[in-house]
């Protein structure tokens, strides 16, 4: 289970940037108004969206860093300020309504996500210099489970189906991001990304392509039993032998037993570990996303979203 200060501490960051968005109400003359939001704090990288809202009889502009970004005759207009780069940066509004106008302006700081604590890596000498976390998300040992996440998630919970899933309205026809026509990202933010939220900005969940490099480029086989521990599991070895990543065979929870029908018949045989891609509409039941399936040895293998499984975080050199 995780660490109780580090859940408070993540959460009273979360708490602190939740209180930089404001909304704002203005009055430009008797019959017009606009409404924008205030944001003063970002996480790089993090989807935030900067909206304004005006009468139509408005004419609005957006600047950031001196720089036009966006306008509207509208007075409509939604910016996403995941592209801002570390550091301060100055945000203006102004619109025009006949001879009125008004303008406002706020300075947005832009942070790194915190780092909670160190974790433990193995370097396995991949062509990309990926490190491999030597634990599960939620895990203090090697051999342990962890704790399960359905995807886009960021902490376990008790049931796992569409009705509970975060990024749907209830339905697996009813996805409310990483979807095309929805937002068209295909990757996790880091927001969303339950390594980096749990374990700091140096982490993150791997790429199909990363598991596909640990795949190629190491020595596999699977233990029943990983260190008299009665653990089963996939260990992956360097090619020199000396050293080794193993990731336990943790099982899913699939509480619609769309795939699985028994966690019990599946855990100490096979591992499922989500990759940080999205899956887009080619994938299975057009409601997937991309992991990885070690009990069935390759990677590729899509799963339903909702569903928890094992997440193995990695990072840079």
């Amino acid at each position: 289970m995780k660490n109780n200060i580090n859940i408070l501490f993540v959460m009273f960051l979360l708490l602190l940037l939740c209180g930089c968005i404001k909304k704002e109400t203005e009055l430009i003359t008797n019959n017009s108004q606009i409404e924008y939001t205030e944001i003063t704090e970002a996480y790089l990288g993090e989807s935030k969206e900067l909206t304004i809202k005006g009468d139509n009889n408005l004419f609005v502009k957006l600047y950031i860093d001196g720089q036009e970004v966006a306008k509207d005759v509208n007075g409509n207009i939604r910016y996403n300020l995941s592209s801002l780069s570390l550091g301060s940066h100055n945000i203006k509004v102004e619109c025009y309504v006949g001879d009125e106008w008004f303008e406002k302006s706020w300075t947005c700081k832009v942070v790194e996500m915190p780092v909670v604590e160190e974790y433990d890596y193995v370097d396995l000498g991949l062509p990309s210099g990926t490190l491999w976390a030597t634990c599960n998300v939620g895990a203090k040992n090697p051999w342990d489970y962890g704790d399960y996440f359905a995807w886009g998630e960021t902490e376990p919970k008790e049931e796992y189906n569409w009705q509970t899933y975060q990024h749907s309205n209830g339905s697996y026809d009813s996805f409310t991001k990483y979807y095309p026509g929805v937002d068209n990202l295909n990757i996790l933010e880091p927001i969303d990304d339950a390594a980096t939220t749990n374990m700091g900005s140096r982490w993150r969940m791997p790429t199909i392509s990363e598991y596909g490099e640990l795949l190629e480029n190491c020595e596999q086989e699977y233990t029943p039993n990983y260190n008299n521990t009665g653990v089963g599991g996939f260990v992956f070895w360097d090619v020199n032998h000396k050293v080794h990543v193993f990731l336990p065979a943790a099982g899913c929870h699939d509480d619609e037993k769309t795939h699985y029908n028994s966690y019990e018949n599946i855990v100490n045989y096979y591992g499922y570990y989500w990759a940080a891609n999205s899956g887009g509409r080619s994938h299975l039941f057009n409601r997937g996303e991309m992991s990885i399936s070690f009990g069935a040895g390759s990677a590729g293998f899509y799963s339903a979203r909702y569903i928890g499984q094992s997440v193995r975080a990695v990072r840079n050199k």
